[in-house]
Order: structure tokens, then sequence, then C-alpha cells
């Protein structure tokens, strides 16, 4: 069973506390919380019938932005089709599968993801048996949970620092609603003012990393610090990126961040007191 990076820094970290493992199987899910707060677990049911299997997934999920759903990009590669999948019968998620044509004897795997669009906070995964070009059996399969901001925070609050000029320095905290918010400046100015670049970093299960869409440039006067942004500066921003976490040599903690953002921007940030 694949593990992420985080999953495996979590599970070997004395520091964080968790109660929920990071990666469980599918059909051992319970409903449980951690530290940074309650989230609707969700428990899935498969039935086989003529070649076709069907998922079920039931959630207590509450808020209208997020959502399960069949995960059309991992079924490139597949030996496994969707023919329906809808949020019918009363439950989070209901799909049904079968063999693609030319499929005979393999075995495939179907994902399911808990999304608001841009974000996968959890999947499941369901490898299932073809034979003689139906489906068979769900030998397997596994969940991956949510990692959750104030676990990461363990990890990664404080300053960070650009690795080859030491220049960009990179602020991390934890924020709201699940983010870790980070304030990027390179301390550099002109005409009386400088700028920095803000957003607001959720771990994405499937990427295995940090990802925003909310990065936003800001321009202030440069003063004793007793200075505020103006108006225009308050606006949330829709910059894209992703900052990959890599581990450190005794893989305890993260030793580097490799950023990446849709403008084309590269950077990798080690933590200041290196």
């Amino acid at each position: 069973m694949k593990k992420s990076i985080m999953a495996l820094l979590l599970a070997g970290s004395v520091a964080v506390s968790l109660t929920v493992p990071a990666v469980v199987y599918a059909d051992e899910a319970q409903e449980t919380e951690t530290e940074a707060g309650a989230f609707a677990m969700a428990v899935s049911s498969v039935s086989i019938e003529n070649g076709v299997m069907t998922i079920y997934v039931e959630s207590e999920e509450k808020d209208p932005d997020w959502w399960w759903g069949f995960s059309r990009e991992d079924a490139e590669d597949s030996c496994i089709e969707v023919i329906t999948d809808s949020t019918d019968e009363g439950y989070a998620y209901v799909g049904s599968f079968k063999a693609l044509d030319g499929c005979v004897d393999a075995v495939g795997t179907i994902r399911l993801i808990h999304t608001d669009g841009f974000l996968t906070d959890q999947y499941m995964d369901f490898e299932v048996k073809v034979e003689d070009g139906q489906i068979t059996e769900n030998v397997g399969g596994s969940h991956t949970m949510p990692t959750f901001a104030k676990d990461l925070a363990a990890f990664l609050e404080g300053t960070w620092v650009e690795k080859t000029e030491g220049r960009t320095m990179l602020d991390i905290s934890l924020g709201e609603d699940n983010g870790l918010d980070m304030v990027m400046s390179d301390g550099s100015g002109r005409d009386g003012k400088t700028s920095f670049y803000t957003m607001t970093a959720r771990f994405d299960a499937v990427k295995d990393a940090l990802v925003y869409n909310n990065g936003t440039e800001h321009e202030a006067a440069i003063t004793d610090g007793s200075g505020d942004e103006t108006e225009a500066d308050a606006e949330q921003g829709t910059g894209a990126g992703m900052f990959e976490l890599v581990p450190d040599e005794e893989g305890t903690g993260i030793g580097e961040l490799h950023w990446t953002n849709s403008e084309g921007g590269v950077a990798v940030f080690v933590p200041a007191e290196q």
C-alpha cells in the first residue's frame, strides 16, 4: 500500500499525536477526529452483479462545496470504465463500473476523490479483478485520509530561506480552514515601497504536496512596520502553485520545500536556521 511522504513523517513523529493513521483500508474507516477538529468520515460498500461493480459511499458531509466523485484523470490507463455515477439514492456517491472492451484478464484500480474542485483532501482506491472481460471481485483497496494543517505546522511553521542565494524568505504560520498562511518576500523595495506575496496552502492527498490558488501580490510603504496595506492590496488574488515537501536526511522532518507556480516561478526553500 502506498503511503505519502507526510503519512510516513506523521507516523514516525513523537511531536505530533494522531488518533488516525494517515492511510487505512477503506472498509476499516470509522468516524474520528484529530486535534485539528472533526471531519466528515465516509464509509464505502461494494456490490458486483453480472460483471458490473457498484460502489456506494455514505458520508455525513455537510459542506456543499465538497463532494465525492470518480477520478477520471486516473482512469486513462485503467482497464475499468465508469458506466454511471451520481449522488442519487441518498448516498454521497454511487458509481457503476465495468471492464473496458478488450480487457479480458487483469487487475485494475478505481479511484474516488473527495474534492472541492481544486483540492483533493482524501481519496479511496478500489482494486478489482477482471476475468473473461467481467469484474469478478474487489480484491483490495485503501482510504487515504486528510492531512491537517495543525499537524503540518509542527514541521513547517517558521521562516524558510531560498537555498541558492538566500535572499527570498518564506514565513509559514497556521491559518484558518485547515490552511497554512505563507508570506514570501525578498525584503527589497524602491520608491519607498516594498512588495511581498501571500497565499494559503493546503495539503492535496493525490499530489502529495501543498497547493494554493489564492496567491496575491501586495505592495506596501516601507515604514517602521506600522504601515497598512492599501485597500487594493487586501483583495485576494488567483495565483496558483505547489510546494513539494522533501524529507530531511534523517527522515524525521522536512528538509526542503520545492516551490513551483503557474507563472513559471521555481525555488527551493530550506529552514532559515540552516
